[in-house]
């Protein structure tokens, strides 16, 4: 795989591979292999951070899929049980552990700095950090639906410090404009505005730097489940959902491609993000493949 130079044409002149460019493992628990992998974040050092539910760790590997290193927190009560991870500026590592209603920050390897948000959280989900501040956002939600007896108390998003300090919440269980059902994950620019896609509403909320709804993103399309979002530099928004694909959205709010959308291309992707550069990839934590997909435009 990679970007060939033209035959013939100076050598300056590639042609770049488009569509599904790379696996990354498969499924098993052995280093480099995965199973049912949930997020999938860039460290500062240019290697992947996988949040992998199923195996209940966080791998790191480099760009080419060798595993360099395994972290399984064995310390705690219950199982370390990741469903996304967020890397910050000075490339800790924020995880949100389910099995044990924390958020655990370790170091790149693998050494637990500190816990928290035991007394606020009960099913935490997704987590973001703010560029801006450092502040540290977490959604909270149980993966049940109505129908399956969710704890309406607890569709909202939590707010720390970067230390872990609690701050405050906001969101309630709803169908309105501001309200939640099923917050999943997030994204924050450089401008501070936080994109979180909702998996039973099928929409994605846009919040400003203060945490305010930004209502001129009304115009976003109806989705199928989404989950997984990232956004690039000119603002087009990239979200998997239930469709089995991801889906770019124009600033305008227009879908304008569906990516991963051949057959058996992505089996219920979850968590994603892009690549700096051109370029762009967009690498995909595709859970019932229980792989990184990584794919170009």
């Amino acid at each position: 795989m990679g970007n060939d130079v033209l035959p013939g044409c100076p050598q300056d002149t590639t042609v770049i591979n488009k569509g599904l460019v790379k696996t990354i493992g498969k499924e098993g628990s052995e280093p480099g292999n995965f199973k049912e992998p949930w997020a999938v974040k860039i460290d500062r050092n240019g290697d992947y951070v996988v949040a992998e539910r199923g195996n209940k760790r966080l791998q790191v590997t480099d760009r080419d899929g060798n595993s360099k290193k395994i972290f399984e927190f064995t310390e705690f009560d219950e199982p370390f049980c990741p469903t996304d991870v967020a890397v910050s500026a000075d490339n800790l590592y924020f995880s949100t552990d389910t099995g044990n209603s924390q958020i655990v920050v370790s170091d790149e390897d693998g050494n637990v700095i500190r816990c928290f948000g035991q007394n606020e959280l009960k099913y935490p989900f997704g987590i973001a950090i703010s560029p801006v501040n450092g502040d540290i956002y977490v959604t909270e939600w149980d993966g049940k639906t109505e129908r399956t007896g969710t704890d309406t108390d607890r569709h909202l998003i939590r707010k720390y410090t970067h230390e872990g300090k609690y701050i405050s919440s906001f969101g309630s269980h709803g169908y309105d404009e501001g309200e939640l059902r099923a917050p999943c994950y997030m994204h924050i620019d450089q401008q501070g505005y936080l994109y979180l896609t909702e998996f039973q509403n099928n929409r994605i909320q846009v919040r400003d730097a203060n945490d305010q709804l930004i209502p001129e993103f009304r115009n976003l399309p109806t989705l199928h489940a989404p989950s997984g979002i990232a956004v690039s530099d000119n603002k087009y928004i990239y979200v998997s959902d239930l469709d089995d694909c991801v889906k770019k959205i124009a600033p305008s709010g227009q879908v304008v491609s569906r990516i991963g959308s051949g057959e058996g291309e992505l089996k219920r992707p979850q968590g994603l993000t892009l690549t700096k550069g051109t370029p762009t990839k967009i690498m995909v934590a595709d859970r019932k493949s229980h792989c990184i997909k990584v794919f170009v435009e």
